[in-house]
C-alpha cells in the first residue's frame, strides 16, 4: 500500500488512520480517473479498496476532505464556493440540533424550547406545524448536502480535455492508472507555471519589438 499523506480536510479528522476500513481516502491513494468517475457519478462506493461495510457518513467525510485538496490547489474560485456550501451544510446542521433540543422541551412543558424554535424561525406554537417547519429544514439539509457533493460535477465533462492538454505541455503521453490524485494536481500546477512563464516571455518578446 502506497505511503498515506497525512492530509487533514475540512473534517478535521486525518484520513487514512482508521485500520478498520480500507478506503481511498488520501490524495495519495486514490486514482485520478477514479477520482473524477466519482465526481461524475457520485457513486461514493468506489472509495473502497475492497467490498466492506462503510457509512454513508463515513465516505462524505473521505470525499469532502479529497475535494477540498483538489480545489484548494487547483481552482480557488470553486475552493470558494466549495467552502460555502459547506459551511451551509455545518449551519443547518448546527440549526436543526437545536431545533431537535428545543422541541423535545416544548413536549416536557418547557415554554424556554419555543424561544429556541422563534430564533431558528420557527415562530409558530402548534406542534404539528413545528414538526412540518423542522422536516422541511430536514430537506433543505438534504438538498444542500447534494449540491456539496456534485461540486465540481461538470469537470469531469473536461477531464479528458485536460489530460490532452497536460500531456502536450508536458510532451509526452500519460498511463492514467498509474496516477494519482497528489500527482495529478502536481501536473496542472506544473502546466499552470509553464503557461504563465510562456505568457510573460511573450509579453516581453512583444514589449521589446514594440521598442
Amino acid at each position: 500500500m502506497q505511503e498515506d499523506t497525512g492530509f487533514t480536510g475540512l473534517s478535521g479528522k486525518t484520513s487514512g488512520t482508521d485500520k478498520s476500513f480500507q478506503l481511498y481516502d488520501t490524495p495519495r491513494k486514490i486514482n485520478v480517473e477514479t477520482f473524477y468517475e466519482i465526481m461524475e457519478t457520485q457513486n461514493l462506493e468506489l472509495l473502497k479498496v475492497k467490498e466492506q461495510k462503510v457509512s454513508q457518513e463515513k465516505l462524505s467525510d473521505v470525499w469532502f476532505d479529497l475535494l477540498e485538496f483538489y480545489y484548494s490547489n487547483t481552482n480557488q474560485q470553486s475552493f470558494k464556493k466549495f467552502l460555502q456550501n459547506i459551511r451551509t451544510v455545518v449551519s443547518i446542521e448546527q440549526e436543526l440540533v437545536s431545533c431537535y433540543a428545543a422541541f423535545d422541551m416544548v413536549k416536557f412543558g418547557e415554554d424556554y424550547g419555543y424561544e429556541i424554535l422563534r430564533k431558528c424561525g420557527i415562530k409558530t406554537n402548534d406542534h404539528q406545524r413545528i414538526e412540518s417547519a423542522i422536516l422541511r429544514k430536514e430537506t433543505k439539509l438534504e438538498l444542500a448536502r447534494r449540491r456539496l457533493k456534485t461540486d465540481g460535477k461538470d469537470e469531469k465533462v473536461n477531464f479528458y480535455k485536460i489530460v490532452s492538454s497536460v500531456e502536450g505541455a508536458l510532451n509526452r503521453q500519460l498511463n492514467l492508472s498509474e496516477i494519482n490524485l497528489e500527482r495529478w494536481v502536481a501536473y496542472l500546477n506544473d502546466v499552470k507555471e509553464r503557461n504563465e512563464q510562456a505568457k510573460q516571455q511573450h509579453n516581453k518578446r512583444k514589449k521589446w519589438q514594440g521598442k
